[in-house]
């Protein structure tokens, strides 16, 4: 009797055992998930603060399987968009309220965001910057992403992003580097075509007609 109790004891004990260490691995599984929620927290939040910013200028390169470039550059402020995607700046009326989003957690909808984990920390035109990479459903294919944040501002400073899979439709990679605030400054070209945006050309050609007639006399 002793001798089948001391077996039940035993068998407890390694039920109880097993029942522990599965308790254990699915606390590691839950503590992992609960730091890459953090971690995708982060790069939400960087995201979201970035669109708030009155003021962001973004240089993106799309390179293209066959070797290719693409470099766009795009200056966003208070309430004007500015596009060069080619010679010449094109201007469009775009509030701050209208890029804007809600929150962080609508950030992280959006992008889909997954898989996210701290890296290395590094210096970005002067500022020390901590990358982070992710996974993102946000668009026809899965992409896998990196960002780089600022430490201090916590502003994304660089971002890459590559498709899981190659199609004819996206870049096989696209880069971007920021700025913002005082650090935005508008191009000639840009204050220009937002000038004929603004008179539909009317004053640039009166001008022009007049400093015309003077040169001939």
């Amino acid at each position: 009797m002793a001798r089948q109790n001391s077996r039940h004891g035993q068998l407890g004990i390694s039920r109880l055992a097993i029942a522990g260490g599965a308790i254990l691995a699915l606390t590691a599984s839950f503590s992992v998930a609960a730091r890459a929620d953090d971690t995708c927290q982060k790069v939400a939040t960087a995201k979201y603060m970035q669109w708030q910013q009155p003021r962001i200028a973004r240089q993106m390169t799309s390179h293209y399987a066959d070797g290719t470039e693409k470099v766009q550059s795009a200056i966003f402020t208070e309430n004007t968009l500015y596009v060069l995607d080619g010679p010449a700046w094109t201007v469009g009326a775009l509030t701050i309220q209208q890029h804007r989003v809600r929150s962080p957690e609508q950030v992280a909808s959006n992008m889909g965001l997954t898989d996210c984990e701290m890296g290395e920390t590094v210096d970005i035109a002067g500022q020390h910057a901590t990358a982070y990479t992710y996974k993102s459903e946000s668009l026809d294919v899965g992409t896998s992403g990196k960002i780089w944040i600022a430490n201090d501002s916590g502003l994304p400073l660089r971002d890459e992003m590559s498709p899981d899979q190659a199609t004819a439709k996206w870049p096989v990679k696209m880069s971007a580097d920021y700025t913002y605030g005082r650090d935005v400054t508008l191009p000639k070209g840009a204050e220009l075509a937002d000038f004929f945006r603004r008179n539909d050309g009317k004053g640039v050609l009166s001008q022009f007609q007049t400093d015309s007639s003077r040169s001939f006399k």
